[in-house]
């Protein structure tokens, strides 16, 4: 957890790290330990093993080689069907995760609704049944070859064996050995091929286990890469965000042709209020996880007060920002923590997170003339309250502006909040702007109007900044917006 905590953004939006992520979580709860045991029992079988070789072979040393010889062919080829298994469960991870998700949709009240009444839950478990006999397809494959060997083993153990005893009774007649160790020779005989199934079984778990701790130590390798490069680069620290500066940024996601972002420059200041508009897939979104240094750009500067991210300790920085994304979380927890988990270490009290709540006029939360702190929300767990989607926006509203910021940042923060709601969110907001720089992305033009400066994107690029009267003189682009939501109104 501490290693997925220290990943970047954009690691988490290439499926290959999903994928890495849920097989190591997965198998790392009991591959150590099966390792470990594998490994005493692995040395333990060893000197047993020893032990019957080396009493057969003061008898005959040939029989005591090729005894030896059969267990260790018989290893080579289970080490290769180890390797077959291990890459086709390690190949599979992604389509686990498929049949993960289909089975997180059939049992969780937010896709209940639409699966139900569309009647799909039928098509969703063909698909998971698809998946899951794929995959049972797959095992017995390797069981089957594992039986196979493991019969063609016992077999050739078999008839060996049984010349060996042959020979040891041939032995007694001729007066090589004496009857005694003929008992003794036929026990070590039998202990030996005990201990070479051990053997082999065990290094086979060694093998295939091993092959899937390269994987994990190279996964929390990651963490160590981070923090050497974090100890290796003097970076400076920030305390107060008063101006932000992107000159010439450019942003490319991994594995995508094109920028998302081509020659960004702006400037923001403490004091004023700032909206981004467009149309979806302009870019806002993008420009947001950068100003918010969940991003960094993949060319060009981005300036915090007069400091570039390249030299910038950008921990520091995003404790001074708060942001309401777009797809908030729902905290399936208290009220108090749905609120205080965006800044987990202030020492604010239960009278100020109450004081945030009726900032927002979160009445809904108060039946009895005050907040109880302690209600569980959401319905997964006993005694919770569900909330509507505007509500869920407004505990998500109060969480971010609970964190004692210097930046603050609102993704579309009247999708789901009534006309009311939204006066009241943007009464506060403005009133707010005074001493923070804040922003916010949204595509009502309306709300922007309120803005001290409007920053117009199309296709990754700003192509304006102004006010909304110079924008109606000059931009044709904002216009167009301005003029399709007054034409919507109509409608």
């Amino acid at each position: 957890m501490q290693v997925t905590s220290s990943l970047e953004l954009s690691d988490y939006e290439q499926s290959d790290m999903y994928n890495l992520i849920e097989k190591v979580t997965q198998d790392s709860n009991y591959k150590p330990f099966q390792l470990f045991n594998a490994i005493i029992s692995t040395m333990s079988a060893l000197i047993s093993l020893s032990t019957s070789l080396f009493f057969i072979g003061t008898w005959n040393m040939y029989v005591a080689l090729i005894l030896l010889v059969i267990p260790l062919l018989s290893l080579t080829i289970f080490l290769r069907v180890g390797q077959i298994e291990f890459l086709i469960q390690w190949q599979r991870s992604g389509t686990e995760r498929t049949a993960w998700y289909l089975i997180y949709l059939l049992t969780h009240d937010f896709s209940f609704k639409e699966i139900k009444l569309n009647n799909s839950s039928s098509y969703l478990i063909h698909m998971f049944s698809k998946i899951k006999k794929k995959f049972i397809y797959q095992d017995i494959n390797i069981a089957k070859k594992k039986a196979w060997f493991n019969t063609l083993l016992g077999v050739m153990l078999n008839v060996i064996n049984s010349i060996t005893i042959v020979l040891i009774i041939l032995s007694v007649k001729v007066g090589e050995i004496m009857f005694g160790n003929l008992v003794s020779l036929i026990q070590a005989l039998s202990k030996l091929n005990d201990y070479s199934q051990t053997v082999i079984q065990n290094i086979y778990v060694i093998y295939n286990t091993s092959l899937f701790m390269t994987q994990l130590f190279n996964f929390l390798n990651k963490k160590d890469i981070a923090n050497k490069s974090n100890e290796t680069e003097k970076f400076s620290s920030i305390e107060n965000v008063n101006k932000i500066v992107l000159k010439n940024v450019m942003f490319n996601y991994p594995n995508s042709e094109f920028n998302a972002l081509n020659d960004i420059n702006i400037t923001i200041e403490r004091g004023s209020l700032t909206a981004i508009v467009g149309k979806n897939g302009s870019g806002k979104t993008t420009l947001l996880k950068l100003l918010s240094g969940l991003y960094k750009p993949s060319s060009g500067e981005m300036y915090f007060n007069n400091v570039s991210t390249s030299n910038l300790n950008m921990k520091d920085y995003q404790n001074r920002v708060s942001v309401l994304f777009q797809d908030f979380v729902k905290y399936e927890l208290t009220l108090k923590d749905n609120v205080r988990l965006s800044s987990v270490h202030s020492n604010n009290t239960d009278q100020q997170i109450k004081m945030i709540l009726d900032s927002l006029n979160m009445s809904f939360l108060k039946p009895k003339d005050d907040y109880d702190l302690d209600l569980q929300l959401g319905n997964w767990f006993n005694d919770g309250q569900q909330l509507s989607g505007g509500q869920w926006q407004k505990i998500a509203l109060s969480r971010t502006f609970y964190k004692n910021a210097d930046v603050y940042i609102l993704d579309e923060p009247n999708s789901a909040l009534d006309p009311t709601a939204e006066k009241e969110l943007f009464k506060y907001f403005v009133k707010l702007s005074k001493s923070k720089i804040t922003m916010f992305i949204s595509h009502n033009i309306k709300a922007a109007q309120r803005a001290d400066q409007i920053i117009v994107m199309k296709e990754g690029q700003v192509i304006d900044v102004g006010k909304h009267t110079e924008l109606l003189q000059r931009c044709p682009y904002y216009k167009e917006l301005f003029e399709s939501e007054k034409y919507q109104d109509v409608v």
